[in-house]
């Protein structure tokens, strides 16, 4: 079933195998789309999925290409308050509680996802994770929890990378599988 149980269990799996592979100073970074799906309709009133789709890959290439350059290459298609917003957003990071109190929008139901999601790793004994609203997996197919693996030591971006996408098996037939 889609839970997010199975969420914990492959963060669990991508932790513990970093972990064997020597890698000791890894992090795991975590969001959860529906939060800024939520957040996006919600809080800035943006509607048409079109715009939503520019919102996610703007914030995507946030942390690859820097402020400036997201401005540059969107300011044509969305607003600058919107830009604002969204970066801002995309440079909170932290525990859950602290994510969550940092944001003005603490009242989005799908808050509750990342709590719970939290809660399963700690059970897990996972505690290399940690939030970052900025992570969005840049492909539209991601629809729910999305993680990225990095470790601060190598520079050389993430990892792993990935996340829920019950959208992509339902496009081949399958809704039954997220």
């Amino acid at each position: 079933s889609f839970n997010l149980e199975s969420d914990a269990e492959t963060i669990q799996f991508v932790s513990v195998f970093l972990k064997k592979l020597g890698l000791k100073n890894v992090v795991i970074e975590l969001n959860d789309r529906k939060l800024l799906e939520e957040y996006i309709k919600d809080y800035l009133q943006v509607s048409d999925e079109r715009i939503v789709g520019e919102i996610f890959r703007a914030m995507d290439k946030v942390p690859k290409k820097g402020n400036e350059a997201v401005y540059n290459e969107f300011k044509g298609k969305l607003s600058i308050p919107v830009l604002d917003k969204l970066i801002g957003l995309s440079s909170v990071r932290g525990n859950v509680d602290s994510a969550y109190s940092s944001v003005d929008a603490s009242h989005l139901k799908s808050w509750n996802n990342l709590f719970q999601l939290s809660d399963s790793l700690r059970s897990r004994k996972v505690r290399n994770v940690s939030v970052n609203l900025g992570i969005v997996r840049g492909l539209d197919y991601y629809s729910g929890i999305v993680f990225e693996a990095t470790d601060p030591s190598l520079k050389i971006g993430a990892l792993v990378g990935g996340g829920r996408y019950d959208t992509l098996t339902k496009a081949f037939g399958r809704k039954d599988m997220g």
